[in-house]
């Protein structure tokens, strides 16, 4: 499967806001209610981004995976880090796939590009914010994430434990990934 990695354009928001709730009901099936699930809105979605892409268009980055058909099939934002952490100074926000286009390294080449802009930003580390029961989570570990925090947060009125992920030296990753 050939796809390509790109910053993401406004006239995406519809496709991002596709796999955020079609992403959502495979990964979180066995976590959160289905109803909860099956309620969540691609329009709804689809205006969160759109705030958030002018909110934060000069801070923050997007990019999309899109297939060689123009589908968009996964994306990732970044930027700084957001809750004044005085360790790592970015992060990745969110980072989500289609579930046929997983385990296929396009998580991995989102995760690169996003490296190499935060690199390019003079970021040196960064923290991502996962569920406990993500599979991603491994994803996370074998790219040498080490957890660095917990919290408990609520989704549909269920409490849920989410870890937050350290990369220390993100050159480093760069440099030990391309080789």
């Amino acid at each position: 499967m050939t796809f390509t990695i790109r910053p993401a354009v406004i006239t995406d928001i519809n496709g991002i806001a596709r796999v955020h709730v079609e992403s959502w009901q495979t990964t979180y099936a066995h976590l959160l209610p289905s109803d909860y699930l099956h309620g969540l809105s691609i329009e709804e979605r689809a205006d969160m981004w759109r705030g958030i892409f002018s909110s934060f268009a000069t801070r923050s980055h997007h990019i999309v995976a899109e297939s060689s058909t123009g589908e968009i099939v996964g994306f990732a934002s970044y930027g700084p880090e957001r809750d004044g952490n005085i360790v790592y100074y970015s992060e990745l926000y969110v980072i989500y796939l289609l579930e046929n286009f997983q385990r296929q390294g396009i998580g991995r080449a989102l995760v690169r590009h996003a490296l190499r802009d935060l690199v390019a930003d003079k970021y040196h580390n960064m923290m991502v914010w996962v569920l406990e029961q993500n599979p991603a989570v491994e994803f996370y570990k074998t790219m040498g994430g080490v957890l660095v925090e917990e919290r408990k947060i609520t989704i549909d009125n269920m409490p849920l434990n989410e870890y937050a992920y350290g990369f220390d030296d993100l050159a480093g990753l760069l440099k030990k990934d391309d080789g």
